[in-house]
This record gives C-alpha cells, structure tokens and sequence, in this order.
C-alpha cells in the first residue's frame, strides 16, 4: 500500500523492478477486471448476465460487484460500459423482469386470445401467474409507458375478473372432457365450484361484459338450463314420431340417459304453463 501511494517518488529504478513483477498500481482496477473475468465466464456458462441474489463464482462475491457496476453505472469509463453491454449486461433488474413477463403475457394472449391469465400458471416456465397479480397490485407505481403497453392488450385489471378467468378455465376443462357446458349444481371442477360458478354467470349475464359473453357463447355455455332441456326434449319426441308414427311414449322410456317418458307427461302435467309457441310446436 505505502509503495503505491509513494509511486510518484520512487526512483526510476525501482519503479522498473516493480513493474518487472507485475506489481499492480491500481487496486481498484485489479478487482473490477477480476469482476468482470467472473461474469464472463457466468455468462459464458449460463448464456446470460442475470446473476442470483447472493451467487459466488469461485468464491468471489459476483452478485455484490454486480449491484456495484449498477449502482457506479455514471462514474464507469465508455471503455468498462462497452465490455458489459457487450456481455449483454443487466442495468436495471426490475425493468429486465418487466419485459421477461410482457413478453411471456404475448405469448399467452397469441394463444388463448385474451389476457385473463389463471394465478398459478406458468408459460414456458414462467410464474406468469404471480407477474400478472404483481403489476395488478402495484398498478399506481409502475410507469405510464407500462399501463399503456398492458391495455393495448386488453389487460384485465380487476382481480374479481382473475376469479371469473379462473372459473372459465375451469369451464373449458369440463367441455373438453365432457363435451358439453351443462355443469351440474353441485359439481367442483379441481375443488373450483363450478356449478355455482356457472350459476352466477346465467344470474349476472346483464352485467357481464359483451367479450365475457362472446367467450362463454364460443364454448356453448347454457344460459337457459330449463330451455336447453326442454328443446333436447322435444327433438327427441320428433325423432320418436318419425320412427314410431305416434306420440304415445311410455312413462319410463329413455333415450340413452335422457328419459324422454318423464318429460311427455311433464308436458301433459304442465300444459296450462307452457308458453303458445311451445304448445303450438
């Protein structure tokens, strides 16, 4: 230490035998080129700059210099800045973080056509789920540019409507596997309750969205339970006429599960209530 502070005063002879070992003047550059040797080779071996909170490279604290280039960034020669802009640089994790989870949320909306992403879900290994609440909560700190960027895709910014997406998803899974959006009362839908979820929808639909309803239309999404059923009936006595000639279906006669003999003499039962068109059908 005492000869680097005294280098200006030492003989020309001296300076030389130092030099001659590869005594190192500067310190401080000594250990930013040490730095940077270590996120070379971090990046070298994982391909990018985003070091992990806490991470050593061959014991060296590679994570504290980092925050130390980012936090110098303005007092860094053109010379130092271009080496790590090379290596592809993190300045601004938070902002790296943002554009990792934008483009995450492209990727879903491009295949699902909206943005309601369900909490839990991952895209392509992505916490998608967790990022999409984040900007949600923290929608009054992050920037205009950001708000912007997320409306222009339609972002759903009410958590209410995160709940409504998870119970549409929960729909979709049902159709698939059962072919059809007749979902019984009482039936959960991996501990979801989507009967109740489905009662609401039919309940609320003056109060949904015109997109809310386009999708649940796209799924064949029963709003009229009572109506469905009653149509299904009736296409099913006018394929029993055909066949037989006649109206006259016994009390317990079925279609497959549905039983077409209990909905005739409900029919009958029930004629005083049924509306003109029906009873002209």
């Amino acid at each position: 230490h005492s000869q680097r502070k005294n280098k200006n005063s030492l003989t020309p002879e001296r300076l030389e035998r130092f030099n001659a070992l590869g005594f190192s003047w500067d310190t401080l550059s000594e250990q930013w080129e040490e730095g940077f040797n270590k996120i070379q080779s971090f990046t070298e071996r994982e391909g990018h700059c985003k070091v992990p909170r806490g991470h050593k490279e061959d014991t060296f604290s590679l994570d504290s210099w980092v925050s130390s280039q980012r936090r110098n960034k303005n007092n860094l020669t053109s010379e130092r800045l271009e080496r790590l802009n090379s290596l592809g640089f993190v300045w601004d994790p938070l902002s790296e973080y943002w554009e990792e989870g934008f483009q995450k949320l492209l990727q879903f909306k491009e295949r699902e056509g909206h943005c309601g992403v369900p909490t839990e879900h991952k895209e392509s290994g992505h916490a998608l789920g967790n990022w999409v609440s984040n900007q949600r909560q923290k929608k009054d700190v992050i920037s205009k540019e950001c708000i912007l960027r997320l409306d222009a895709q339609g972002f759903v910014w009410d958590p209410n409507s995160e709940k409504w997406e998870e119970g549409n998803n929960k729909l979709q899974d049902f159709k698939s596997r059962e072919g059809h959006c007749n979902v019984p009362a009482i039936h959960k839908e991996d501990k979801i309750k989507l009967g109740r979820w489905v009662g609401t929808q039919r309940g609320n639909k003056n109060n949904l969205t015109p997109e809310k309803i386009e999708r649940l239309n796209k799924l064949g999404f029963v709003w009229d339970p009572l109506s469905e059923y009653w149509e299904e009936g009736f296409n099913l006595l006018r394929e029993f006429t055909e066949i037989e000639g006649h109206c006259r279906v016994p009390r317990r006669y079925k279609v497959f599960a549905f039983a077409l003999g209990n909905w005739v003499y409900s029919q009958r039962k029930n004629k005083d209530s049924l509306t003109p068109e029906r009873l002209e059908r």
